[in-house]
């Protein structure tokens, strides 16, 4: 235990050649997802109003697949 503490590293316990448990340095979680980034993103139009129609119109050449 001392090892991963000091390492970092995760350890892997495994059974005939295959993992099937292991162990990682406890850290904290962080408290508060929702905000985490909030300093390097920025909103510059309106997010809640519905998609505007031209959006939903037939695709150009070369975005078949994208749907």
């Amino acid at each position: 235990m001392d090892e991963v503490v000091e390492s970092g590293r995760e350890l892997v316990i495994a059974k005939q050649g295959r993992p099937v448990s292991g162990s990682a340095r406890y850290g904290e979680k962080p408290k508060l997802v929702f905000g985490r980034n909030r300093d390097n993103i920025r909103i510059t139009g309106d997010i809640v109003s519905p998609m505007p129609a031209e959006w939903f119109d037939t695709p150009e050449e070369g975005d078949e697949d994208l749907f």
